[in-house]
C-alpha cells in the first residue's frame, strides 16, 4: 500500500507508525539500506534464514545456504549447489532507525540514520538502549518517555500472532506521544 493509499484509508483517523512502516515507500527504502548493509545484520554479520522442512511432518527448521553460488530473486536466496548451515533459532532483517526526527516519516531519514539489524539484535538494542526523538530542525532532542511495555520497540515479538505483535500500549508508536501528527 502507498502512503497515498493509507492516508486515504485512514482519513480522518490517526495513522500509527507502525502503519507508515507498511507502505511501499518504506519497503523501498528498507530494501535500499538492507542491499547497502550487504543483506546482513551490521551487529552480529547474520543474514535472514530460509525455511527448511524437517524430518518429520510439520516440522521447520531454519538455516542459511553455502558453499555455492548464491542468487538472490525478490526476497528469497536461492543457491546453485547449496549446502546448508542450520540456525538456531529465525533470523530475519529490519532497518533500525538510529534517530528519530519530530513529523518526519520513515522513509525521509538520510541513509546514514538507517541501519541493518537482524530482529535478535534490534529487539536487544531496544532493550538496552534508548533512541533520540529530536525537533523538526533537527537540533533540540526532545524529552519522549519511551513506551514502558514494549520498551521502544513498537511490537512484542512473541505476540506476533495477535495482530502482527503491535504493542497496545503505545499502539506500535514506540513512544507514548506521536512521532507523526
Amino acid at each position: 500500500m502507498t502512503l497515498k493509499e493509507l492516508l486515504h484509508k485512514f482519513k480522518d483517523q490517526r495513522i500509527t507508525y507502525a502503519q507508515y512502516l507498511s507502505t511501499d515507500e518504506w519497503r523501498v527504502k528498507a530494501a535500499e539500506i538492507t542491499k547497502r548493509d550487504k543483506f546482513c545484520c551490521t551487529v552480529c554479520g547474520k543474514a535472514e534464514t530460509v525455511s527448511i522442512p524437517g524430518a518429520k511432518s510439520g516440522e521447520v527448521n531454519h538455516g542459511w545456504f553455502e558453499d555455492g553460488e548464491i542468487a538472490y530473486y525478490g526476497e528469497g536466496r536461492y543457491s546453485i549447489d547449496p549446502k546448508v548451515v542450520f540456525a538456531d533459532k529465525h533470523y530475519h532483517l529490519e532497518v533500525h532507525h538510529k534517530r528519530y526526527i519530530r513529523n518526519r516519516l520513515p522513509w525521509e531519514y538520510s541513509n546514514d540514520d538507517l541501519v541493518t539489524f537482524c530482529n535478535h539484535c534490534h529487539s536487544e538494542f531496544h532493550l538496552n538502549n534508548r533512541v533520540p526523538v529530536y525537533s523538526e530542525d533537527e537540533l533540540t532532542e526532545l524529552d519522549y518517555k519511551i513506551c514502558e511495555r514494549c520498551n521502544g520497540y513498537g511490537y512484542l515479538p512473541e505476540y506476533m500472532h495477535v495482530q502482527n505483535g503491535v504493542c497496545f500500549s503505545c499502539n506500535g508508536e514506540r513512544y507514548m506521544q506521536s512521532l507523526i501528527k
